[in-house]
């Protein structure tokens, strides 16, 4: 098998891909003015998304995150993380503002999302706390349930001054 090294002869087994560059929030981390699309490209339907991941799994990548803009946002984001544990990636990750998780949760699971990553950045501390409460509560329950889910979460206040 051909596998992805780069000049220091180290071998890449962990994919990042970005699954659209929409995003539901204007956090000022990353969007302080919120999304506007500056391209008439859009985002990888699922067949693409499957010829990426098959193209990458040929060359040893084992791990997968799915990131964005807000992942949550595609229609066929379960379907995505199927799709990943059907052709043998080792490890399913997601990074999300969890804003649309607590409907997803179950479902992303059963597909086969092994771990969360929970980015939680607001404009005060308060309305990180109360936005985060219910969602800490349901994903950890869920990591208690299950040994093969992990959850991270990280939470910051990003202030305009």
């Amino acid at each position: 098998m051909k596998v992805l090294r780069d000049s220091y002869d180290r071998h890449f087994t962990y994919l990042r891909l970005s699954l659209t560059e929409k995003c539901n929030f204007k956090c000022t981390y990353c969007l302080p003015n919120g999304y506007q699309s500056n391209s008439c490209a859009s985002d990888l339907d699922l067949h693409e998304i499957k010829n990426l991941l098959l193209a990458f799994k040929k060359l040893g990548f084992t791990k997968l995150r799915l990131t964005g803009g807000e992942p949550t946002l595609r229609k066929d984001i379960i379907e995505i993380v199927e799709l990943a544990k059907n052709l043998g990636f080792a490890t399913i990750a997601l990074t999300t503002n969890g804003f649309r998780l607590l409907n997803l949760l179950e479902p992303l699971q059963r597909a086969g999302l092994m771990m969360l990553w929970l980015k939680l950045r607001t404009s005060t501390e308060t309305e990180t706390k109360s936005r985060s409460q219910k969602l800490y509560q349901k994903a950890k329950m869920s990591e208690s349930k299950d040994d093969c889910f992990t959850f991270h979460s990280e939470t910051s206040c990003n202030l305009n001054i």
